[in-house]
């Protein structure tokens, strides 16, 4: 055990190591590099973060492990953490297991990595190739119906426990931060006989985002980081590509994915689907699945978090993959950040068209990290009632349903007014303003000008 002064140097020590890798990283990788300057080192002892971590915000450092790590080692962990910021893994987890989220991104960044940068890991560094090129979500989902390759991971983790000389343990009353890890969290899941809650953790963690006293931030707090996180990015990323030889970048492949989603419609329709959703009964709009028939109850009550949201796709025009790809990846991430647990879509020109399974809905599960795909079925002419009358009398579950999202050219009729559903409905128009519109009877109308930037 060593006493406060010790310990106060060896912080030190570790933290002048880092601010000279962060140097040496300028060199080779300037926009990582020029990202990090944004972020806070903190020095915690052992017991807080074994490794190191990162929050969105800072880098949380166990200083004994950043001592006992060679230089391209610590140059490999450090661009890691700093990554975990740029592909926004700190926002994405929601109700995701902190342990295997740990694992799933970890697994998505070092491909990253060693695949692309030929970037040095430190021992017991979580890396498969078949993982190259997925999506964090992706591998988690894999992960949660594959219990060999979760035990893989396991094996590899614990292959190389980052073990601490007793002599330098610090007393935990020397620990100087509030800021905690999720670590601790208990929820019962398993994958086949293996206890998620008792996972080991990779080196470089997540954390989820929180204040100087340990508090996760608020939803306006975390919209707030997430804003400035990606101009940090742009301007990091500008940075490193003007100064290369080849105009190229580190950051280049989380750059496509921003400018894929990057739309001048989303913030708009993200508000909505916050502010649109039902928290409470409320007699005063009876619930139209019922009406018919003379009994009166009250809409359904919405849940503030979890739920689900269901597209209606117009498909009676022409769209393009890309177009179509771009609005279900804002849609699917608008979800995510609203807390949606699910997504269902359906298809529709004049009739609702069926999948091949025989059913009206696409489902996807957004807690196991099902990833939105669009894939329309039908076109001819336009109603927009049929996939209401499916919602109102045909769809059983809908006691989570928060919102109706339609996605249309806008040039069709709703004859019959009474088909508007007992939950809000946001009508997402390709196009401008045209007499149709103007005469939607129910709903918000967002017009997509551009729908791929």
């Amino acid at each position: 055990m060593i006493n406060q002064s010790e310990w106060d140097d060896i912080c030190s020590n570790a933290s002048s190591e880092l601010i000279r890798n962060r140097s040496r990283l300028m060199r080779k990788h300037l926009g990582v590099a020029t990202m990090s300057l944004h972020l806070k080192f903190v020095a915690v002892t052992p017991d807080i973060c074994e490794t190191m971590a990162t929050d969105g915000q800072r880098i949380i450092f166990n200083p004994i492990f950043v001592l006992e790590q060679s230089r391209k080692k610590l140059e490999g962990v450090f661009y890691h953490e700093v990554m975990h910021c740029v592909w926004e893994h700190c926002f994405r987890r929601q109700k995701r297991h902190f342990r295997l989220w740990n694992i799933a991104c970890d697994y998505g960044i070092n491909g990253h990595l060693v695949y692309d940068h030929k970037m040095e890991l430190p021992d017991g560094g979580l890396l498969e190739r078949k993982y190259y090129g997925m999506s964090p979500e992706k591998i988690y989902s894999h992960l949660l119906k594959n219990e060999d390759d979760l035990k893989s991971a396991i094996a590899d983790i614990q292959s190389n426990i980052f073990e601490i000389d007793e002599n330098l343990v610090p007393n935990e009353s020397q620990n100087s931060t509030n800021l905690v890890s999720s670590k601790d969290e208990k929820t019962g899941k398993k994958v086949g006989e293996i206890d998620l809650d008792s996972l080991p953790i990779p080196h470089g963690e997540i954390w989820d985002c929180q204040n100087d006293d340990g508090k996760k931030l608020s939803d306006d707090e975390i919209d707030k980081l997430r804003k400035e996180l990606k101009i940090q990015i742009t301007l990091s990323d500008k940075l490193e590509k003007s100064m290369s030889g080849d105009g190229t970048s580190g950051m280049s492949r989380r750059m496509g994915e921003l400018k894929d989603a990057q739309v001048n419609w989303n913030d708009q329709l993200l508000d909505l689907m916050k502010t649109r959703k039902s928290n409470e009964y409320d007699f005063n709009k009876p619930n139209r699945r019922y009406a018919w028939s003379g009994t009166f109850l009250p809409s359904k009550a919405k849940k503030s978090q979890g739920g689900e949201a269901i597209i209606f796709v117009d498909t009676s025009y022409s769209i393009r993959d890309d177009e179509m790809n771009a609005f279900g990846s804002e849609v699917e991430r608008m979800s995510i950040e609203c807390g949606f647990d699910r997504i269902r879509v359906a298809y529709c020109d004049t009739i609702v068209r069926k999948n091949s399974d025989g059913l009206y809905y696409d489902s996807y599960d957004l807690d196991c990290g099902e990833e939105l795909k669009l894939s329309p079925r039908g076109g001819g002419g336009t109603l927009f009632t049929p996939c209401f009358h499916l919602y109102n009398k045909w769809t059983d579950d809908t006691e989570n349903t928060q919102v109706i999202i339609y996605f249309t050219d806008g040039y069709g009729e709703i004859d019959d007014p009474s088909v508007e559903p007992d939950v809000p409905v946001i009508w997402c128009i390709l196009g401008e303003e045209s007499r149709y519109s103007k005469k939607l009877p129910f709903g918000d109308v967002i017009y997509i000008d551009d729908l791929v930037a």
